[in-house]
């Protein structure tokens, strides 16, 4: 994890480039730490094929006290090796727990497309103190 000190326009510049590299990295994370907020951001790597649904689970790294993280996840690569077939991507329910110095993410998602594949879930968690 880098550790980026900045406001939230710097915070935004780390998504950007997290999302724009994120094929160079199996899983990748970057945090900004300001004075009202650490936000960290990264995509977890995973090969879901379509036509079924698929349990996960991963771990945030965040130094921020975890339990007051905010979570927010989205389909982070899709793939398709020709049309799509019943395009349908969703997750199913998922909750957080905590550790020391990590947010673990433990949930479902399904994978509609019966040729597709979800490649990897961006997430990006933000500590609110006071949660």
């Amino acid at each position: 994890m880098q550790l980026i000190t900045g406001t939230a326009e710097q915070a935004l510049e780390v998504i950007n480039q997290s999302l724009y590299n994120a094929d160079k990295y199996d899983e990748m994370a970057k945090s900004v730490s300001g004075p009202l907020q650490n936000f960290c951001s990264g995509i977890a790597r995973f090969n879901f094929k379509g036509a079924q649904s698929h349990n996960f689970s991963f771990d945030i790294p965040f130094p921020f006290s975890p339990e007051h993280a905010v979570v927010s996840l989205s389909l982070g690569e899709i793939f398709n090796r020709h049309t799509a077939n019943n395009l349908d991507y969703k997750f199913g329910p998922w909750k957080l727990s905590y550790t020391n110095d990590a947010v673990r993410v433990t949930g479902s998602v399904y994978v509609g497309d019966s040729d597709g594949y979800l490649r990897g879930i961006s997430y990006s968690c933000v500590a609110v103190p006071g949660i």
